[in-house]
């Protein structure tokens, strides 16, 4: 199965009813984006860490400026090299901030620090419209922190 369709399943199984956008029909596109990551199995401890440490509060930043609506960024519990490490499903207010994001990814490709960017990189950006279908989460929250999460099933 390839990291796209793996990727894509695995946030059908993460969204939930509570978290959908509008349909992008009304919108004028895209709501919703994810990105996939993947790191050298070296790297894997660091790259958590970098990213707990680092990269959550940047993206809390960019949830309190409403550039995004919400986000969840996904650590695959497992080293796989057919899929990826982590995953960003970052969900939008309007299909217009997407450019707002598109700013952000100039100087931090998929939205990670520079220090991030050493250990790991994204690889896929598919834009998705959740519709109104309902989803179930099948997530576990890593330490005290809601926004990184372990894929468990």
């Amino acid at each position: 199965m390839s990291t796209l369709r793996v990727a894509l399943a695995s946030v059908v199984l993460l969204l939930s009813a509570g978290n959908l956008t509008a349909s992008s029909a009304e919108q004028g596109g895209p709501t919703t984006l994810i990105i996939t990551y993947r790191c050298a199995p070296a790297n894997r401890t660091s790259f958590r860490d970098s990213i707990l440490n680092t990269d959550i509060p940047r993206f809390e930043k960019w949830k309190h400026a409403r550039t995004l609506e919400n986000y969840r960024l996904l650590f695959n519990w497992y080293v796989d090299e057919n899929t990826w490490d982590m995953m960003a499903v970052l969900s939008f207010h309007q299909y217009a901030d997407v450019a707002r994001w598109r700013e952000i990814e100039r100087s931090s490709p998929g939205g990670l620090s520079q220090e991030s960017l050493r250990l790991g990189a994204p690889t896929n950006t598919p834009p998705i419209s959740p519709g109104t279908a309902q989803f179930q989460a099948m997530a576990t929250p890593v330490g005290a922190s809601s926004s990184l999460f372990l894929m468990t099933s």
